[in-house]
């Protein structure tokens, strides 16, 4: 019945909504954090063609016209992963892009070189690792954040406590 209300009640209704999705996400993000530190996470995983994938994600962002970049012999490169975490992970790439760094310029992946894994850091996985990045126009990570920029309700130092600058809590990172 939002349209039966003044003006100035439908901007009070829109506000709210829109802080209610807000909190709705926030809760959505900490029960997903929760699920994965008790193991209770599932992960769905799928075969998908990763530049396809990308794509499609991309077109869905505040960024739609963001160029996907990869390797040419690897167009169809066929991986298998959870696709909502993956779909979730990139979309909260690309919105710190968008907050914190004048909007993403390039998506992509690569596969690393053998001397960029070592077999200290990272399992053996079938098939092998395939980087995805996203290129953003900001300075990126302060070297003061970096060890923590994937923390739980962790912002970049200057930006803690200023809802203008951000409106997430953190989590996107750490998810």
């Amino acid at each position: 019945r939002r349209d039966d209300l003044s003006p100035p009640a439908q901007q009070a209704v829109d506000l709210l909504g829109q802080e209610v999705r807000r909190f709705e996400q926030l809760v959505a993000d900490l029960l997903e954090i929760s699920r994965m530190d008790v193991g209770a996470a599932q992960l769905e995983r799928d075969p998908i063609v990763l530049a396809e994938f990308l794509q499609f994600v991309v077109a869905r962002s505040q960024s739609p016209d963001v160029p996907i970049a990869h390797p040419t012999e690897e167009t169809y490169l066929v991986v298998t992963v959870d696709k909502r975490r993956l779909a979730q992970s990139v979309s909260n790439l690309l919105d710190n892009a968008v907050k914190y760094a004048a909007g993403a310029t390039e998506v992509g992946f690569e596969r690393p070189s053998a001397e960029q894994i070592r077999a200290d850091d990272l399992p053996e996985v079938p098939g092998g690792w395939v980087y995805i990045y996203v290129e953003d126009r900001g300075p990126g990570v302060a070297p003061a954040d970096r060890d923590r920029i994937f923390d739980r309700f962790t912002r970049a130092a200057g930006d803690a406590g200023r809802r203008e600058v951000a409106t997430g809590v953190g989590l996107g990172l750490s998810l």
